[in-house]
């Protein structure tokens, strides 16, 4: 093999992977914190646990010497984050995660055996002032409870500002429903996990003959403005659909 031919297969395998980054970013979501003592003082090299409560998977990490701590790619849900150190008190806090967003977990450990278990008020997700590429999320409870006109799950969209919904066409199977963002009328994305569902797939916009069961749904979120580099360039709103991940207790409906 050339050495141009070895220079173009790696560049396609930099693309490659930049672009599976770009589907990833959609799917998953980051925590991030600082450990404390009670005076207000940074506690390094503390441990941290980050336990998904659905499943049992455990991340650990431990904080710097500025006693931060993070960790990225993290599916969507309810997890429990443990900060222990020698000569403090364990320190539990709740934290829930959304697809694209970071949730910051602050914990203050009280001096005491480690032994002694201390449970702090839960953290969610907080609002991002710096970009807007995810303008609307809803979340899996209320995905849950909300009862869907013809059983389409694009009908959520009607939840998010400035965003109609029209009739389709009855000819096409599941396509009973068309989604317009902003006035942009027929020119919605759909993606699940960042995969493209659009039946317009060489524009990436239109509307989508595949429906979802609220059941497979952990996330819904719409963007209306300003789109990530996974979103096709000539769209006028995107749908992405995070999908739930399985769990350890026997469940349905």
């Amino acid at each position: 093999m050339s050495r141009l031919q070895s220079s173009l297969m790696l560049a396609i395998l930099g693309l490659t992977a930049a672009a599976s980054g770009l589907f990833a970013q959609s799917s998953t979501g980051t925590i991030t914190g600082t450990v404390t003592d009670s005076s207000g003082a940074v506690v390094p090299a503390a441990a941290i646990t980050i336990t998904n409560k659905a499943t049992a998977l455990a991340r650990t990490a431990s904080a710097d010497e500025s006693g931060s701590f993070s960790a990225a790619a993290l599916g969507a849900g309810e997890y429990e984050v443990k900060a222990e150190k020698q000569g403090f008190k364990t320190a539990l806090r709740d934290a829930t995660v959304q697809a694209g967003g970071s949730t910051s977990v602050n914990i203050a450990l009280s001096v005491g055996a480690a032994s002694e278990v201390v449970t702090i008020e839960a953290a969610t997700a907080q609002i991002n002032y710096e970009s807007n590429a995810v303008q609307g999320v809803i979340d899996r409870a209320a995905v849950q409870d909300l009862p869907l006109n013809g059983r389409s799950f694009m009908q959520l969209a009607v939840l998010e500002p400035g965003v109609q919904i029209a009739s389709g066409s009855t000819a096409q199977f599941n396509a009973l429903f068309t989604v317009s963002v902003l006035g942009a009328g027929n020119r919605t994305a759909f993606t699940v996990d960042g995969g493209n569902i659009s039946d317009s797939i060489d524009t990436g916009g239109g509307s989508t003959s595949m429906n979802l069961s609220q059941d497979v749904i952990q996330e819904f979120q719409l963007s209306s403005v300003n789109f990530d580099l996974a979103t096709p360039i000539s769209i006028g709103g995107a749908i992405n659909i995070v999908t739930r991940s399985g769990a350890n207790d026997f469940h349905g409906s």
